[in-house]
């Protein structure tokens, strides 16, 4: 699912027996972008979409990262999975400034 504050933008299911790998996940990033395009279209003129992500295989993978450069598409950072600190906590600590993130990490963008 991609969302942002105004809503969901698009929203995939993979298919039953199927796996998520880098082919499958180029293929969600082109319909995502082809939904940016028409429902955030602000978004898509101004260059000011950006992707969250996690660090996952088929999201960190060569064939993917050249896919976004090639698209010009902006990645929020994300620090490599932590065994003590939960995903949601990295994602609140995000929202604070860099100044009192206890992370390590420039959450400023």
């Amino acid at each position: 699912m991609f969302f942002d504050w105004k809503g969901i933008v698009n929203h995939e299911f993979v298919p039953r027996g199927q796996m998520v790998n880098k082919q499958l996940y180029q293929e969600v990033l082109t319909r995502l972008r082809d939904a940016v395009l028409g429902k955030r279209h602000e978004l898509w003129e101004n260059q000011t979409w950006m992707l969250h992500h996690d660090n996952a295989p088929a999201h960190a993978s060569l064939l993917i990262r050249n896919y976004l450069a090639k698209h010009q598409t902006a990645v929020v950072p994300r620090p490599p999975d932590s065994p003590d600190l939960a995903p949601a906590y990295l994602d609140y600590k995000a929202g604070q400034s860099s100044e009192s993130a206890e992370t390590g990490y420039s959450t400023k963008l």
